[in-house]
């Protein structure tokens, strides 16, 4: 009990205890007793009571139960109050700390706030910061693109300057055209349907004379320089023709565009020379069949008009045989979107593609006028220039055979550059009409056009060297211009024969021109020997000249010697004399003046006008009207003259029964050149 009190802070007597225990509330004191105020001096003075031997719960509780409870109570209390005593540093450290940490935690939502005040403000900055970015990369972009569009634009500018002149140019032909087109196309309406069968200079008259007139007459506009095939062609394509063996004279121009624009009019070519059928077989190759007209027409053309090819009918004669009458009379029967011909006993599709070409070899047929409305009659003969350049073809290609392989090469070339070079310009202009938006913002559009305009570019170099190359051909092959020229004038001396008899034709395809042309040229090798035979004072040729001199002299030997065979005897003299004629008209050695009068004496329109003669009971009008025209000539300026003032030694030599044996009156002998004597002799 004493260990209570002293744990109460009261007096340890006995009595105290007593008192105590008889507090009805000593008990609770007992529960509320603060535990933690137990200072180290009270528990010093307890230490004097637990430290006994019988200060032990079991040993006091032997004695008496409450005294165990109060004894256990008090040794809790020490051993609280010692626990305490090291807890409560702790614990007034933990209130420091908890404080501290609470006003850290206050300190801590102060920084918090200011915290988020300040990431509010980097937010809100950073937001700023982000805005600004994007404002600069959007300006970027935009410098970027602009910079780009700058560069397109550059581009543009510098690809499209030469177009730009190109498409000047074109428009200001354009406006030109436009304005001569309603007379073009009446003149070219003209003469696809009316100059078909006639030659190249009434076909010219036509046009100069009467239809440009007519044009004039009705105020329309029309081009000073018209051309047929010009106006109807398109360079490219008459190009192509060339490559396939149509002549380059624009007679023969006029006539393919005629052929091939014929329209819903079938075809009907004079081709005495077979240029036509040579030239349609070269243009269509696999796509064309070509028969005759004894051949199984109904099958063939059946055939040709389901499957769309085309069909060369050669051979025809001035009739035409009945079974193109549906084809020319053009009686179609539309189905549908079909359109179906009755031909022969069937009815049959009519394919868009099919063509019909008709040829005859007669070089002045006669048709019906019903023939004639239901075709279109293409007179396809050949020109002394295009035939000239055919045969220039044929001399170099034996003599220089590599030089006429490039130059075929060279033209293919040129023409396909030329055809290349059309379509990248075509296509240019067709990207910038189709394009949608801006031109600058359209990078494929950029792209396309910098592409075709760097192959427009290649292509016009390259046609510029090709050209180039085709001119230094060309001029290669000028130097055997003399033998071609000599080869188409020889050509029509043979075409002339026909006028003297029909059995004398003379084909370009004939066997008989292709073994002469191939007997002078191939002869190459023996020439010499032939020449030397032929002409004694010709010697070795050492350069081109004397080899062409050779050629030449070789050519007209072979043709004379050639068709002289198949000649009449009495025919061959003016054949021999025609040949003469031309080589004269070569050299410039004859004046075709005096000629055409050798051909056709004088033709005076009034009689009246002539000066009287003083010969008349031996010389008639026709022979002084003959000798007036003669004076007329610069070397017969004194013929009149003397015939008047000699007129008996006129008179003399005229009635001479051989007076080309004798010699002319006064100096007229020395004056006069053997073809000129000719002319005396002859009237």
């Amino acid at each position: 009990m004493s260990a209570v009190m002293t744990l109460l802070g009261e007096d340890s007597s006995w009595m105290s205890s007593k008192k105590a225990l008889s507090d009805a509330n000593f008990l609770l004191r007992l529960k509320e007793y603060d535990k933690d105020s137990i200072d180290a001096g009270i528990l010093k003075k307890i230490k004097r009571f637990t430290t006994m031997e019988d200060f032990v719960y079991e040993s006091v509780k032997s004695k008496s139960i409450a005294a165990a409870a109060m004894c256990s109570w008090v040794c809790a209390m020490e051993v609280y109050a010692e626990v305490y005593a090291e807890v409560e540093p702790k614990r007034e450290k933990l209130k420091q700390a908890q404080a501290d940490l609470f006003a850290k935690q206050e300190s801590l939502k102060e920084i918090m706030k200011e915290l988020e005040k300040i990431e509010a403000h980097v937010l809100l900055l950073k937001a700023q910061f982000d805005k600004s970015e994007a404002e600069k990369k959007e300006l970027t972009e935009k410098a970027d693109e602009l910079e780009t569009k700058l560069g397109r634009a550059g581009q543009l500018l510098e690809g499209l300057y030469g177009e730009r002149v190109r498409w000047e140019a074109t428009i200001d032909q354009l406006k030109e055209l436009s304005q001569n087109l309603v007379g073009d196309c009446a003149i070219a309406a003209a003469f696809l349907t009316y100059a078909g069968p006639f030659d190249a200079e009434y076909r010219n008259a036509l046009i100069n004379q009467h239809w440009t007139k007519f044009i004039k007459f009705h105020q329309l506009k029309m081009s000073n320089s018209f051309q047929f095939h010009k106006f109807l062609v398109d360079p490219t394509n008459l190009r192509k023709w060339e490559i396939c063996g149509l002549p380059s004279d624009s007679f023969s121009a006029d006539n393919a565009a005629l052929v091939m624009k014929a329209g819903i009019r079938v075809p009907l070519i004079i081709d005495p020379q077979e240029q036509a059928k040579k030239w349609i077989q070269h243009i269509f190759q696999d796509q064309l069949e070509v028969i005759d007209t004894k051949a199984d027409l109904v099958s063939t053309l059946t055939r040709a008009i389901q499957f769309g090819t085309a069909v060369l009918v050669k051979g025809a004669g001035e009739v035409l045989d009945s079974t193109f009458d549906p084809l020319l009379s053009k009686n179609f029967v539309v189905q549908g979107s079909k359109r179906l011909v009755k031909f022969g006993t069937k009815l049959i599709d009519y394919h868009e593609n099919f063509r019909l070409f008709i040829t005859t070899c007669l070089s002045n047929p006669h048709y019906c006028p019903d023939t004639c409305t239901k075709v279109s009659i293409v007179k396809f003969g050949i020109k002394l220039k295009g035939l000239e350049d055919q045969l220039l073809g044929i001399v170099v290609q034996h003599e220089e055979p590599k030089l006429e392989q490039d130059k075929f090469k060279l033209a293919i070339e040129v023409s396909q550059n030329k055809k290349q070079l059309i379509d990248l310009e075509d296509e240019i202009l067709n990207t910038l009409t189709n394009a949608k938006g801006s031109l600058l913002g359209n990078t494929l559009l950029i792209d396309t056009l910098q592409h075709s305009k760097t192959a427009s570019e290649n292509v016009k170099e390259a046609l510029a060297v090709s050209e180039e190359t085709e001119r230094s051909i060309d001029c290669a092959r000028e130097n055997y211009r003399s033998c071609a020229i000599r080869a188409a004038i020889l050509y029509s001396v043979l075409m002339d024969l026909a006028q003297i008899s029909p059995m004398y034709q003379f084909s370009l395809e004939s066997d008989q021109l292709r073994i002469r042309v191939a007997q002078w040229l191939n002869s190459s090798r023996n020439y010499k020997y032939k020449l030397k035979k032929m002409h004694p004072f010709i010697e070795d040729e050492e350069d081109l000249e004397e080899r062409i001199e050779a050629l030449n002299n070789w050519h007209i030997h072979s043709v004379y010697e050639n068709t002289c065979r198949g000649l009449f005897e009495k025919h061959k003299l003016l054949f021999s004399f025609r040949m003469c004629v031309t080589q004269l008209q070569l050299k410039n050695k004859i004046n075709m003046s005096e000629y055409q009068f050798f051909l056709k004496g004088a033709q005076i329109s009034n009689r009246d006008e002539l000066p009287p003669s003083i010969n008349d009971e031996w010389l008639d009008n026709v022979l002084w009207e003959n000798v007036c025209q003669l004076s007329k000539f610069p070397a017969f300026a004194d013929l009149m003259e003397s015939f008047n003032q000699n007129g008996r030694a006129w008179k003399v030599w005229f009635q001479e029964e051989s007076p080309e044996a004798a010699r002319l009156p006064g100096d007229w002998d020395n004056k006069l050149d053997e073809f000129q004597k000719m002319v005396c002799y002859h009237y």
